[in-house]
């Protein structure tokens, strides 16, 4: 173990079916890369838990990860909770589509605190996800820490570690797939 934890998170490896630019959600889509980018990061580590979304393509990143270094010790906690925010009828429907609705997109960015049809209301989304990182953070406080998730559940996540009510820099918010990158979130 280093001296002082470390907080990581990655977006899921990429699927099929985003590079078809359809709407993923909670769907149970398969990786088709693993194309990984550690930024040096990972590799350093003796040991780290894992928390990571319930939804295969996370489960299939999370076995990619832990089979690609052995010599890490890997603790794996799965969590519905970390599971991608459910679109409703958005899911498995072509982006370029449901962007011309202007009652949830403007200028093709989604209205993140509107429900989607028969989708995961906001504040449901965001109770969740709030509910997960009093158990994350708990587990920071000792010991090295690795978030494989989605991307609206890594911006809640920011959001929520920096007690940001302000959603107006929602899309500014990005993570690449298969990029491990460092959060800087402190001991709260």
């Amino acid at each position: 173990m280093v001296n002082k934890p470390i907080w990581l998170s990655m977006r899921h490896f990429v699927t099929f079916e985003y590079l078809q630019g359809i709407y993923m959600g909670q769907k149970p889509y398969k990786i088709c890369n693993t194309n990984l980018i550690t930024n040096g990061l990972i590799e350093p580590l003796i040991e780290c838990t894992i928390f990571a979304s319930s939804l295969m393509r996370s489960k299939q990143t999370v076995d990619y990860i832990c089979n690609s270094f052995p010599t890490i010790k890997f603790d794996v906690i799965y969590s519905d909770c970390l599971i991608e925010r459910g679109l409703g009828d958005f899911e498995g429907e072509r982006k370029c589509d449901i962007k011309k609705n202007k009652d949830f997109f403007v200028d093709g960015k989604y209205k993140v605190e509107l429900t989607p049809p028969n989708g995961e209301p906001f504040v449901n989304f965001k109770n969740r996800v709030e509910s997960i990182l009093k158990m994350i953070c708990k587990k920071y406080y000792t010991n090295n820490i690795l978030i494989i998730s989605h991307l609206q559940v890594l911006r809640m996540i920011k959001y929520c570690m920096s007690e940001e009510e302000n959603y107006s820099h929602w899309h500014d918010i990005n993570y690449n797939h298969g990029e491990i990158v460092k959060e800087s979130y402190g001991k709260k």
